[in-house]
């Protein structure tokens, strides 16, 4: 499996509209959603009634840890907006790499631990703008793309392969993104492929 790795993320990130498109199951895809959630689930299922394009989608409360003792192996996992609430990230990383099939890809977006991303994330986003919950974020948790890398490199990503891009919000009166590699300032997102066996 060959993939366009910033190709496929552009497209995703300036087209958010065709992301329920890009997940629907069909003769191609098949796409499971987990959360340990019971009320994410509950809400996905929800909203998969009365969504055509997301009827296909098996979602599942479930943990990454239960999916890779039960020995499933997928071509490509999504962690998004994820690792910067765990208490162990690099244990979810490597159960996340464990379960992508040789020459998959691990999708990982977090938040930079950077001034800027307090002032918007955390003081702009909860405090001040209320769209969050205040708590919702813990700064100290966030992660560093540095940091990620390495933890992706440990978990047995082929570092030659990991590719890393800022998620800038472009127009926030549509929610259109875009990347750019020079801003990790706040979002970011790491590709990398699984080594081959």
């Amino acid at each position: 499996m060959e993939f366009l790795l910033p190709e496929i993320l552009r497209f995703w990130m300036e087209n958010p509209w065709i992301f329920p498109q890009c997940c629907s199951a069909s003769d191609r895809a098949k796409v499971t959603g987990i959360d340990p959630a019971e009320g994410a689930i509950a809400a996905a299922q929800v909203h998969q009634q009365t969504d055509p394009k997301t009827r296909g989608i098996d979602y599942r409360r479930s943990t990454i840890e239960e999916i890779s003792q039960a020995g499933e192996a997928f071509d490509v996992i999504c962690s998004l907006e994820v690792v910067e609430h765990l208490p162990d990230p690099q244990a979810f990383l490597s159960e996340c790499a464990g379960c992508i099939k040789p020459g998959g890809v691990l999708v990982v977006s977090t938040l930079n631990r950077t001034m800027k991303s307090y002032l918007l994330s955390i003081l702009g986003a909860e405090y001040v703008l209320g769209l969050l919950p205040v708590g919702t974020h813990s700064w100290d948790k966030y992660l560093t793309p540095e940091e990620v890398t390495k933890m992706l490199q440990e978990a047995g990503m082929d570092s030659e392969s990991i590719e890393t891009s800022g998620m800038v919000l472009q127009n926030p009166l549509t929610l259109r993104w875009k990347l750019d590699a020079e801003d990790l300032d706040v979002n970011y997102i790491i590709a990398a492929t699984k080594k081959q066996a």
